[in-house]
């Protein structure tokens, strides 16, 4: 899970090179080039969304089983993963359903802000009770 969100990050900072390129050095390349460094700027960005997508909807499986997170907190990443998935696929709905991935992270930033205790796993009376675990 952890390795799709490196990976998000490392094609959003990859992209933005060629973008940067296209834009400084307009006049010494011809329209087609800057138009492909510009067009692997858009793809990357199609990439990263669909990277993040995975990475929520595995996130929010792994906190269900683990129970890690709030139930309902867990199956809104469930839900916001497939929709940015879905809109991937469907790019006319991709606006509308990015809207429901934003509003999760809000809201799951806020529950960890307020929430934010370390938990485990291992030990799910004690996730689920809200106990923090000690500090190493």
């Amino acid at each position: 899970v952890v390795s799709l969100a490196v990976l998000s990050a490392a094609v959003k900072v990859a992209s933005f090179r060629p973008a940067l390129v296209a834009r400084l050095h307009t006049d010494r390349y011809d329209a087609g080039t800057v138009t492909a460094l510009f067009d692997l700027n858009e793809a990357a960005y199609g990439l990263s969304w669909a990277l993040d997508g995975l990475f929520v909807l595995l996130l929010g499986i792994a906190a269900l089983v683990a129970g890690t997170m709030p139930q309902w907190l867990a199956g809104w990443a469930v839900v916001s993963g497939v929709a940015l998935e879905v809109g991937i696929a469907v790019p006319a709905a991709f606006n509308t359903l990015q809207l429901i991935f934003i509003v999760w992270l809000v809201v799951a930033s806020g529950w960890a802000l307020r929430d934010g205790t370390r938990r485990t796993a291992a030990d799910p009376v004690r996730a689920a009770a809200g106990e923090a675990l000690p500090a190493r």
